[in-house]
């Protein structure tokens, strides 16, 4: 039913999603990719590159005979995104980025970033547990992600986007905390604290 969406995630399985692809199976007709080297993928030890990463979920599409599928992908899917929109736009319909359209060659000193004394911070409040749906808690077995894998994913990973060759339609979504959210997460207890604290606020503004 509808136009095929594809949710391309990081380093959990496709069953993260299953809380949210529902809600979308109305108007579209939805698909989540477990990518190689997670979950009950294939666990080769090579091939974690953006481009053959993005030749996995290629081959998906034209083996589900897709046509011009909107992608969404969040944190390191975005690097999928990002090679799949300026190698094969012809083939993709549109680009949504979930917390995931940041280049990852930057470093914090590419950033307008003013370094903090940890000395300094308060302690964090440890935040509510997250939870998972219940099919990606069954992927337990396969988590954490060997070790050899995770550097694979991050080192092939840094890659930087060809924006400019990008032609599809886009969508950019990022998570935004407020002042009070921060000071709740780490309360001050002195204006020292006070002013580091947010100090780490106006760094996540201008990451």
């Amino acid at each position: 039913m509808g136009r095929p969406v594809v949710f391309v995630g990081c380093y959990l399985t496709g069953h993260v999603y299953d809380n949210i692809a529902p809600k979308l199976t109305d108007r579209f007709h939805v698909y989540a990719v477990t990518r190689r080297g997670v979950g009950a993928s294939d666990h080769p030890k090579t091939g974690y590159s953006p481009q053959r990463r993005a030749n996995d979920i290629l081959e998906v599409i034209t083996a589900l005979e897709m046509q011009q599928p909107i992608l969404i992908g969040n944190s390191c899917g975005g690097d999928i995104l990002h090679t799949l929109g300026a190698r094969d736009p012809d083939r993709i319909g549109g680009l949504m980025y979930v917390d995931a359209a940041e280049d990852p060659t930057l470093t914090l000193e590419d950033y307008d970033w003013q370094a903090v004394d940890p000395a300094q911070l308060p302690e964090r409040v440890p935040p509510d547990a997250v939870s998972f749906p219940l099919a990606e808690t069954r992927q337990g077995d396969q988590w954490p992600l060997e070790p050899a894998i995770r550097r694979a994913i991050v080192e092939d990973n840094r890659v930087r986007p060809e924006y400019a060759r990008i032609r599809v339609p886009v969508v950019a979504i990022y998570r935004t905390a407020t002042m009070e959210q921060v000071l709740r997460e780490r309360p001050a207890r002195s204006e020292q604290e006070r002013a580091a604290v947010v100090q780490v606020y106006e760094n996540r503004r201008v990451q």
